[in-house]
């Protein structure tokens, strides 16, 4: 769907601009009208990757309210737009973590970028809330294969994360019991992990794992080191090894997170309560699960204990997510690879029949 608009018809001093690159608009979206493009194309990308989800939302924010003239009028305004802008942010984030997670960079720049836009508007341009927009704008840059513009959203997040931790490394220890504090540490994680993927991208591998160790320590204490947020450090540490030929260091890590999923997931399917993930927060484990079967599969072998120990956690994740079919196909694989490694009597064998 389009509507076209013309730039010179526009009242003087009003200027409409492309929602993704600021270029002089000729396209308006039909249904918010308050959404412009430069070209169907970015209309397009822009609807994919996360108009459809907020565009009637950006109509009640962009559109100005009616003459509001008490207080309490205007009061319950703010407090509506604060809301609306907040719930557009985390629409944004988790459309842009998932199609990272599927490696569609490009769908994911839009939410990324609504996610810093309204981050800005609503708390201000130094504020910690506009980290992990950064933090996805450098990851799909650097799919993208924009390595430049990756590292300078990084270090616009970097600023802005040691800037905090400064502040509160001036006031004393920083107390990890605090939730602001246990945030920030959260957010210097993550900032490691992307300086990690970008020297990656560079193959810079010692540079890589030094950022990436930096994840890890700060991950495992802002969480603890047997979390899942630690299993994702550790995984792109065991990448690394990959990459520079240093398998067994590799599969250490690599065994370690598949040890940390089965130790998470267990209880989950045992109690029979699902996991509540958005679609966002669903695609990374899976995909990374998927990814870790494939390596096993293809450097250790179809048959082998450990990928048995893998095919488990994969069927215990589909079944804490709901998703109870998709997990019988690994189970059998898991069930037939302990049954031939240790016995059809094994505990192993029978847990996972």
């Amino acid at each position: 769907m389009k509507s076209t608009i013309n730039p010179l018809a526009s009242p003087k001093g009003v200027k409409f601009n492309c929602e993704l690159c600021g270029k002089t608009a000729m396209l308006r979206c039909p249904t918010c009208r308050v959404t412009y493009y430069c070209s169907l194309e970015h209309q397009r990308v822009d609807y994919d990757g996360v108009h459809s989800k907020i565009c009637h939302i950006l109509a009640q924010i962009r559109v100005p309210p009616a003459l509001l003239n008490s207080e309490r009028q205007r009061t319950d305004r703010a407090r509506l737009l604060e809301q609306m802008q907040d719930e557009v942010i985390d629409l944004a984030q988790n459309e842009a973590t998932k199609f990272l997670s599927q490696q569609q960079y490009e769908l994911a720049i839009p939410g990324a970028l609504q996610a810093l836009r309204f981050g800005m508007e609503g708390h201000g341009p130094g504020k910690l809330m506009i980290v992990p927009a950064y933090l996805l704008l450098g990851e799909a840059s650097m799919g993208l294969g924009k390595l430049q513009q990756a590292e300078e959203y990084l270090s616009l997040a970097k600023w802005i994360v040691l800037q905090h931790y400064d502040v509160l490394g001036e006031q004393g220890e920083i107390d990890m019991d605090d939730p602001f504090s246990k945030q920030l540490v959260r957010l210097r994680g993550q900032l490691h992990r992307q300086f990690g993927k970008l020297h990656m991208f560079l193959e810079k591998y010692d540079n890589a794992l030094e950022e990436l160790s930096l994840d890890a320590y700060f991950t495992s204490l802002a969480t603890d080191p047997e979390s899942i947020d630690a299993a994702f450090a550790y995984f792109h540490l065991g990448n690394v090894f990959f990459l520079k030929g240093q398998r067994q260091m590799a599969f250490q890590f690599y065994d370690r997170i598949v040890e940390i999923w089965q130790g998470f997931l267990k209880p989950v399917v045992r109690d029979g309560t699902p996991l509540e993930l958005s679609s966002g927060q669903l695609s990374e484990p899976r995909e990374m699960l998927s990814r870790l079967l494939a390596v096993y599969r293809q450097s250790i072998g179809e048959t082998a204990s450990s990928t048995g120990f893998l095919q488990h956690a994969v069927a215990l994740f589909h079944k804490a997510t709901g998703m109870a079919a998709e997990a019988k196909p690994y189970a059998e694989d898991a069930a037939a690879i302990f049954s031939d490694v240790f016995g059809p009597d094994h505990p192993l064998s029978i847990e996972t029949r």
